[in-house]
């Protein structure tokens, strides 16, 4: 979907536009920031200076106002803005990716594994702030093992088992019932999910030719 793999088959559809031919760089002008598994970012650099690069699609040298709408999500991040990156712990180092993908004031935020490097605590509020974007119109879509955790905030799931692409269908077609205020315990299965939530019109349509 984010452009940094060739397609072998199908199509991926966004806001009405065919954007199957598009490259890492028009999908990220387009409004789609995609945020990759573990700690990716800039080790030798400060947070903000990890965050401002995240800005660079919208100008030239960066633009340090479009940098508060992830300290408003992480608040935490605005107390580090001076510090090295590599002075972080990993589940802070995840939060400055995430914010760095934000300060772009992407449309579509692809996410894979989010909850990879963090207990069950930390995947809980990593899923609440989630929900946070989600109230505020942004699209999501992220690709998970530890669907007990993520299916309470999703409004679809799409299972990858085996390699075979399952039909889109609704969260509750999965019967994984959590008891109000309980943090779930961390359940990975062999089935990986890609799951969306969110207003934007995204479809990838797997029966279409290359």
């Amino acid at each position: 979907i984010s452009g940094l793999i060739s397609k072998r088959s199908g199509r991926v559809v966004f806001a009405g536009q065919d954007v199957s031919q598009a490259s890492a760089r028009e999908m990220v002008h387009a409004g789609v920031i995609q945020v990759l598994e573990g700690h990716r970012v800039f080790q030798q650099l400060s947070v903000e200076d990890n965050l401002l690069i995240g800005t660079y699609a919208r100008a030239q040298r960066g633009d340090r106002r479009l940098l508060e709408q992830a300290y408003d999500l992480f608040p935490e991040m605005a107390d580090k803005r001076h510090q090295m990156a590599s002075r972080l712990s990993g589940g802070q180092q995840q939060r400055v990716a995430l914010a760095r993908a934000l300060a772009n004031k992407p449309k579509v935020l692809l996410l894979d594994e989010p909850l990879s490097q963090l207990d069950a605590r930390g995947g809980a509020e990593l899923l609440a702030r989630l929900a946070m974007l989600r109230e505020r119109g942004l699209t999501i879509v992220l690709a998970e093992h530890r669907l007990s955790e993520v299916l309470p905030f999703v409004d679809q799931v799409i299972t990858i088992e085996h390699g075979r692409v399952s039909e889109p269908v609704s969260r509750a077609a999965f019967h994984l019932p959590t008891a109000p205020g309980m943090v779930p315990r961390p359940q990975k299965t062999d089935r990986e999910a890609l799951l969306t939530f969110g207003p934007q019109s995204f479809a990838y349509d797997r029966s279409a030719p290359p």
